[in-house]
């Protein structure tokens, strides 16, 4: 079963590269600065638990991190009934269920079903929007703490794959997926709901699927200039353009 967050559309071989061990110092430097990217993420992620629970905006001692929240709090805040940091898989026939998270990223149905992907969502609301017949919806967002952008709502599989679930979870009518950029105050959200049954949800499940069944094996290809680990030049199958 592989996570949410490492669902490939083209090449699941990036996968295997970022969990071997930096072997050159730009390797050992770039590692050194995602851990710490993760740690100020870690920090943002606990300090909207709080928020969430406390009804108050709390100080933290990382000034770049409190700016975040502070420019967060000029457009958002926690609302009754939003869900946070919630552990959600798909099964093979795309129903989605709850699960465990005994690990970081190890992720168990509560029922025990076999899972073809999941993954934490950040945040999970359920609406009525009015102008849709007032048709339930559920919004998921993805807070995106690190310095570079990523695809966006409509062509993100993490995003689409746990708003699928947490859909059939909540037994919605359809759902919107929204993912803030915490350094720039900037939200990539859906400009319509995906309604469930419709051709756009048939094909992005399909989408979810085929990358989730993606094996591990390097497949080069155009899509390799948009590769981290070929930038890096650490996968030796790339064809990245001169």
């Amino acid at each position: 079963m592989i996570t949410a967050s490492a669902l490939k559309r083209f090449c699941a071989y990036p996968n295997v590269l970022s969990k071997l061990a930096p072997t050159t110092a730009k390797e050992r430097d770039a590692r050194a600065r995602r851990d710490a990217a993760a740690e100020k993420g870690s920090l943002f992620h606990a300090a909207i638990e709080l928020w969430a629970k406390g009804g108050e905006m709390p100080q933290v001692h990382d000034g770049e991190v409190q700016g975040w929240l502070d420019l967060l709090a000029t457009t958002w805040r926690p609302l009754p009934g939003m869900v946070f940091e919630l552990a959600m898989g798909l099964r093979p026939d795309g129903t989605g269920v709850v699960c465990y998270e005994p690990q970081p990223h190890v992720y168990v149905a509560r029922d025990g079903s076999e899972l073809l992907t999941a993954g934490r969502a950040d945040v999970v609301l359920a609406v009525l929007v009015p102008n849709l017949m007032r048709h339930h919806m559920v919004i998921v967002r993805d807070w995106k703490t690190g310095k570079w952008s990523v695809d966006p709502p409509v062509r993100n599989l993490q995003t689409t794959a746990l708003a699928i679930a947490a859909c059939s979870i909540a037994s919605a009518d359809g759902f919107m997926r929204e993912i803030y950029y915490t350094r720039d105050g900037h939200c990539d959200a859906d400009e319509a709901p995906v309604l469930v049954g419709s051709p756009e949800y048939t094909a992005l499940l399909e989408e979810v699927r085929a990358a989730a069944l993606l094996d591990d094996s390097p497949r080069p290809g155009p899509h390799c200039n948009g590769c981290w680990e070929a930038r890096m030049r650490r996968c030796s199958h790339a064809q990245v353009a001169a």
